[in-house]
């Protein structure tokens, strides 16, 4: 998982090859209720899915930290791996195919399909 660090992007959450960089390390900050912040070491922006509806709702995103339920996230046991789900509306985080350097992940309802399984390494 990637925070593309193409401002014109909004730094949109994608998948690419891992190269090592802060953009595509992350940190799992329990609270207190079984939820997580999830923290870009690029610039300590926060995973969130956008508070609105249509088009571009699905398209997580690296931004500043509000501590807002649509940056707070649910890890549940799935296929053996996870699924990240969304705190403010239950969407799971999936990756599109092909999966690949610059494909899209999306925040799109639970399917149990192996594109909404994360593998933590």
């Amino acid at each position: 998982m990637d925070a593309n660090l193409n401002p014109g992007d909004n730094f949109n959450i994608i998948l690419w090859q891992f190269s090592g960089g802060n953009n595509q390390r992350w940190q799992f900050e329990a609270q207190n209720n079984g939820e997580y912040t999830i923290v870009s070491l690029h610039q300590g922006l926060v995973l969130e899915i956008p508070e609105l509806q249509g088009e571009k709702a699905d398209q997580p995103f690296a931004g500043v930290r509000k501590d807002t339920p649509n940056q707070r996230w649910r890890l549940v046991k799935s296929n053996g791996g996870y699924s990240i789900r969304s705190v403010f509306n239950g969407t799971a985080l999936r990756g599109f195919e092909p999966f690949g350097s610059g494909s899209r992940v999306a925040a799109q309802p639970f399917s149990g399909s192996p594109a909404d399984t994360w593998v933590f390494v």
